[in-house]
This record gives C-alpha cells, structure tokens and sequence, in this order.
C-alpha cells in the first residue's frame, strides 16, 4: 500500500524471507546478550568465523540458483543456524524455551502462508489482525509470573484495565 502498484512482485518474497531470517535472529538477542555479559564474546566471534565461508559458500549457491530469493535464504539459514548455536551455547534451550520458540515461529510462518494466499488487502488485514491477536495472546501467556506481577503492580500500567488484560 505504501509502494503503491509500481513494486516488483518479486521483491515480495525477498521481503518476507528476509524477514524470516530477522525474527530468527531475533530469537535468540537474550541469549547472545547473556553470553557477552558472562564473559563469553570469544564464543559469538569464533563462530561468526567459522559460519563464514559456509555462508558465503550458501550465497554463492543459491544466489546462482535462485537469485535474490536465494540471497535471502542463505542469510535466514545463517540467522536460524547461529540462533540455534547462541541458544544451545547459552543453556536457555531447554525444552519448554524450544516449544515456545516453535509456537511463535508457526505464527510466523502463518504469516507468510496468508501473504501467499490472499491477495486482496482486506483479507489480508483480517489475517493479520487475527495472527496480531494470536502473538499478543501467545506473548501474555508466555510471560513468567514475576513479569506479570511487575507489570500489575506498576502505578502507571496497573490502573489500565486493558494493559491489565494484556499482562
């Protein structure tokens, strides 16, 4: 809508795809921070060297082959192999942190479903409207005890009964 009519349909999923690779780095922001803050940079720089002729490796064989759409998957590859090395590396993988990590990634790739499917713009919106509420649901649900607690007792937030909902 912003565009308008003159973007390329084939930027789009370039677009999503590096997107995909931008929430699965994402996904593991906590614990690369928890690993420089016990003192463990050494871990994150050897990897990103040693991933980095496997990724130019991956640019160069699927750029060839798929062009920019392949560019784009090399580099989510890359972000969803050093999102599950940081994780594994910082002991923050256990099972129930991987079961939520898969929920919110099968929102995600129902994002990219409903962008494949529906081209009109109010189907779409009602699908992101629904996967809007679905993140927002999964998110509160997520969210430790401790955090909920903090976020109810806050003189700011606390009087909100719709922030009282959400937390």
């Amino acid at each position: 809508l912003w565009l308008g009519a003159e973007l390329d349909p084939r930027s789009i999923l370039v677009g999503q795809i590096v997107m995909t690779g931008c929430w699965l780095n994402a996904a593991s922001t906590v614990a690369f921070s928890f690993l420089q803050a016990r003192g463990q940079p050494k871990f994150a720089a050897v990897l990103h060297l040693i991933e980095l002729p496997v990724y130019a490796g991956l640019l160069l064989a699927l750029g060839a082959k798929f062009g920019l759409a392949g560019f784009a998957a090399a580099f989510a590859l890359r972000c969803g192999a050093d999102s599950l090395v940081i994780l594994a590396r910082s002991r923050v993988l256990d099972r129930g942190a991987l079961v939520k990590i898969m929920i919110l990634g099968i929102t995600v790739l129902f994002a990219f479903i409903a962008a494949q499917l529906f081209d009109d713009w109010s189907r779409l919106a009602m699908a992101g409207i629904a996967l809007a509420a679905l993140s927002i649901s999964l998110a509160r649900q997520f969210l430790p005890d401790t955090v909920k607690a903090a976020f109810r007792n806050n003189p700011v937030w606390g009087k909100s009964r719709v922030l009282r909902w959400l937390i």
